[in-house]
């Protein structure tokens, strides 16, 4: 209960420059305006203004005379919360009167929130929400009444609903459109669903049936929308349910889950994106919202949405020959340039982007545009324009609902008709009012129209005639001028697509899209160097599709998308295999364009997040593949651009690589630690490899050791859980979240036999054991390896720490030097032998490869015990100036050895992505050759083949030296 002593005060002071032009009152109604003013002259403007322009609100002011005082003395919220305190809560009235107390209130609440609004005290939209925040009172009111009287019904039938029912036997309402988002406008219906959960009643055979929710839904529509001699609460509209032309008007939400998942429309995701429980069971209205989710929001960037929005926008702005802004007659709700261009434009932004940033999952037009701003989505200057152009048009739309209390959105059809909304606005003439309504529709237009750029099917159908049995000659025509060499196969596999003869035009739908794109397809070929292969790998991309619709909206919506894509396809076709199992991968080109740095492309802290959210591990398996899938193809993308700097690419591989591997390594413990009571065993992973030493490849594999030591707390461990019981689980629980295909695709591969005994030992190791294995057995090779070792990720930064310590304990130890050298010219030997180089240009392997450069650093490393060294020549800057390396290797032949890296990894990144492993130039398409001659600033390819060459020899002469050094350093 609201005490008038409790009521915020904030003063009722009207704004002279918002107060509504008065027109000449009749003497009785100056009369009336003297006397409810009491002497305050703003006040008696205000009410002047308000009787001559409105004859609703006038009677209201006969009804209601004390508001004004009301008013005055307790402020705009005070004299709210004092009428609100008037809704009928006595649960026993009759439904007459409870109706009657209802429409009563409700034509107060109206008076008072109208003078708060016309006086300039709160802005439109706080009136808006203020209104909206009254409507969920009152149907809240409704429904507690309906269903007392449901309650009492079954009483007297000596059917008693059981106490064990819960709050409203599982049934909710939905509210959408302006009340969905706190919107409501003053003559507003109210757009609403009823919903029951049969769940939370389908044990108890004396809980309410079917049509028992009917009947409640129908009570509280008729509570609220029947009108009476006190007029009415508010209309209902019951039409955003489930196909309402034939289900029952509440329904079940099993049958409503059933509807969106199978036929839904986007129409009907849009509508989702502003519904709100205002009423009934609140847990289950909030399961089913949660259950609603991937409906609404859609992982991928859904740009598929805007072909429908768009179709709606133009049945709403062009069905009905509607007049343009400002003529009279004008719709400043549907109109060209009105309230819905608005609403539309923001709910195609969330449509597209909010299934992947649940930031724009708003419910308010104006809080939504304010947010799609701060995310970058919308310039600030577009936000500020539009959220003033939609509340000017708010406003209008009050003033002409105002007049009569008519859900009217139209100016009156002849400047000489009623002009009363003028009035209410503060216009003093027609002209002027033309002139503002003109600039504010011209803006929303222009504003939101570039998001709906496309040009129409019709208009461009005729360009490229792809219809018939046959080729069009004058199709096949175009394409040979502008440099085809095979039109006629060409414009027949269009025209096959056309006829939906492959996966991706099955649908009407895709196959108009695809009409509309053809033009901009022909003209992104014609524009590669060679049209036919591009097509030939558009093609193979194109009829691998599992569907088209969203991939060919994304080329609709996305200008240069389709460029960028073949110049993809063409230089690298391992790529267009990804992209046609995978398509939504292509979405990381259009949110991605400012990630190229070296603090970007290594932050993955938002994928270990996600990893980490994840519901289950199945869940994190998806998630860690979907986005190490797009970050693959995003530095893919950039690798093939030819600027992309080795260093960089490799440590974006390789945070990648870290992220997946902590993330769901942390899963896969806290699962295994869930099942067996507590975490049986602490533990690391160690990288090695590509890996460990920070240079992954697009496709290298994982080279991982498990190593793991007791729980610090000496816990007793169950034979089921002893700490190698519990690693072994644990390290094969991680390969399969690494290794193992899922929906989503794979991952990598991974490689476990650079452990301790290879195949043949366990496959966690307990550290100690790891310590004594490399310290006894070891084989040099084994040494060589756990040089480019490092930890990934740890249970505890402790254990991390000890086994850190543990493998530089390990490589520090004083080692026959001789012997070493000796091992390793060995080894090199036989890996030349054995694992030839396919040619010059297979880099990693043969005489001087990118294994010849690892060597010199492993075996600087071991000859050198206590040197602290990279494990790659990324960081040849770590070196120092040690004598001891210096006596082994130059500071200028560091400096040499640095740039062959580099050179090699640019090249093997490049090609490795394009075509896999190569061995001579002739296998390199023509246009990847331009792009590593871009990247290395050579002049052909003769000459950068040269340079590899010349470049072995100085690694292998360099490896030379340090495998046939004496132990003294001579």
């Amino acid at each position: 209960m609201v005490h008038l002593t409790d009521v915020t005060k904030s003063k009722f002071i009207p704004d002279a420059a918002r107060l509504p032009v008065s027109a000449v009152l009749e003497p009785a109604d100056k009369q009336r305006v003297t006397k409810l003013a009491a002497g305050d002259a703003l006040i008696e403007k205000l009410l002047a203004g308000v009787i001559s322009n409105s004859p609703y609100l006038s009677g209201l002011l006969l009804a209601f005379p004390d508001q004004i005082d009301v008013l005055k003395r307790h402020g705009p919220e005070g004299a709210l919360a004092l009428v609100m305190e008037n809704l009928p809560d006595e649960l026993g009235q009759k439904p007459g009167e409870f109706r009657q107390q209802l429409r009563l209130v409700k034509r107060q609440f109206h008076l008072c929130l109208a003078l708060i609004d016309l006086a300039g005290v709160w802005g439109t939209d706080r009136v808006a929400q203020e209104f909206s925040s009254f409507a969920d009172r009152m149907i809240a009111r409704c429904l507690a009444f309906a269903w007392q009287q449901y309650v009492a019904m079954r009483a007297g039938k000596s059917k008693p609903v059981p106490e064990s029912l819960p709050e409203y036997g599982g049934f909710f309402i939905v509210a959408f459109g302006k009340l969905g988002g706190c919107e409501l406008n003053y003559s507003s219906d109210v757009d609403l669903a009823f919903f029951f959960d049969p769940e939370h009643a389908e044990h108890d055979e004396k809980a309410p049936s079917a049509q028992d929710y009917v009947r409640l839904g129908r009570d509280v529509a008729s509570l609220l929308s029947d009108v009476s001699e006190h007029g009415y609460g508010f209309r209902v509209d019951l039409r955003l349910r489930p196909d309402p032309s034939s289900t029952p008007i509440s329904l079940s939400t099993h049958a409503a889950l059933g509807y969106y998942e199978s036929v839904g429309q986007t129409w009907e995701r849009a509508a989702w994106i502003k519904a709100r429980i205002i009423g009934g069971n609140q847990t289950a209205g909030m399961e089913f919202l949660e259950q609603m989710r991937p409906f609404i929001w859609r992982q991928n960037l859904d740009f598929a949405a805007i072909e429908d929005i768009h179709q709606i926008r133009k049945q709403i702005l062009f069905g009905a020959n509607q007049p343009r802004s400002p003529a009279p007659g004008f719709n400043v709700k549907l109109g060209v340039g009105g309230i819905r261009e608005v609403e539309l434009f923001v709910q195609t932004l969330q449509l597209i982007h909010g299934g992947r940033n649940s930031k724009l999952r708003l419910q308010h037009t104006l809080d939504t545009l304010s947010k799609l701003a701060s995310e970058g989505l919308i310039a600030p200057s577009t936000e500020t324009a539009l959220s003033n152009d939609y509340l000017f048009l708010r406003r209008v739309e009050h003033a002409l609902q105002m007049v009569d209390d008519r859900q009217t959105h139209e100016i009156p059809t002849s400047q000489s008709g009623p002009t009363e909304y003028l009035g209410l606005l503060g216009y003093t003439d027609f002209v002027a009012f033309q002139s503002d309504l003109q600039i504010c529709t011209s803006e929303v237009s222009e504003l939101t129209q570039s998001l709906f750029h496309g040009v129409p099917v019709q208009e461009i159908s005729g360009e490229l005639d792809l219809s018939g049995m046959e080729n069009h000659p004058d199709t096949v025509r175009k394409l040979e001028d502008i440099g085809f060499k095979n039109p006629a196969e060409v414009v027949e596999r269009l025209r096959n697509w056309m006829a939906g003869r492959v996966r991706a035009t099955r649908t009407e739908r895709a196959r108009r899209l695809l009409v509309q794109l053809a033009p901009e397809l022909v003209d992104a070929l014609a524009k590669n160097a060679d049209p036919d292969i591009a097509f030939v790998g558009f093609t193979k991309f194109f009829e691998a599709l599992p569907a088209g619709v969203q991939v060919l909206s994304l080329f609709a919506n996305c200008p240069g998308l389709m460029t960028r894509l073949l110049d993809i396809l063409v230089l690298a076709p391992r790529m267009a295999e990804i992209l046609s199992s995978r398509p939504h991968v292509l979405e990381i080109l259009i949110v991605s364009t400012d990630r190229w740095s070296s603090d970007k492309i290594t932050d993955q802290s938002e994928l270990r997040k996600k990893i980490k959210q994840a519901s289950d591990m199945e869940a994190a398996m998806d998630v860690a593949r979907r986005a190490s899938q797009e970050e693959f193809f995003f530095i893919g993308s950039k690798l093939l651009g030819g600027q992309a700097d080795p260093a960089l690419v490799a440590s974006g591989y390789t945070s990648l690589a870290d992220a997946a591997i902590a993330g769901l390594s942390t899963k896969v413990a806290l699962e295994l630690s869930a099942s067996s009571g507590s975490a049986d065993a602490q533990w690391a992973v160690l990288g090695l490899g590509k890996l460990g030493a920070r240079e992954m490849m697009p496709n290298s594999d994982l080279d991982l050791i498990l190593v793991y030591t007791e729980p610090r707390d000496g816990a007793d461990s169950t034979a089921q859980s002893r700490p190698e019981v519990w690693a072994s689980r644990f390290t094969r629980r991680l390969i399969s979240a690494l290794s193992a295909p899922t929906s989503q695709g794979s991952l990598y591969e991974v490689d476990m036999q650079l452990r301790p005994s290879g195949r043949a030992g366990p496959i966690a190791i307990e550290l100690s054991a790891l310590k004594s294995y490399y310290q006894q057995d070891a084989l040099t090779w084994e040494l060589q390896a756990l040089t480019r070792a490092r930890i990934v990720c740890a249970s505890s930064q402790t254990f991390a720490d000890d086994a850190s310590a543990s493998m530089q304990f390990i490589l520090n130890q004083p080692r026959d030097r001789a012997k070493i050298q000796a091992d390793i010219a060995a080894m090199r030997l036989r890996l030349n032998q054995e694992k030839p180089a396919l040619g010059e240009w297979d880099l990693k392997a043969g005489s001087g490869g990118l294994v010849e450069l690892e060597f010199i650093l492993q075996s600087i490393r071991l000859v050198a015990p206590g040197l602290t060294l990279p494990s790659s020549f990324f960081d040849h800057d770590l070196m120092g100036f040690d004598e001891r390396i210096h006596s082994l290797i130059s500071e200028k032949e560091q400096g040499e050895l640095s740039q062959t890296h580099n050179f090699f990894h640019r090249i093997l990144q490049i090609t490795g992505l394009a075509i896999g492993r190569i061995g001579s130039a002739q296998q390199i398409p023509a246009r990847l050759q331009d792009v590593l001659l871009d990247g290395t600033k050579m002049n052909c390819i003769d000459e950068m083949e040269a340079l590899i060459v010349a470049r072995r020899q100085h690694v292998s002469m360099v490896l030379d030296q340090i495998v046939l050094i004496h132990a003294d350093g001579k």
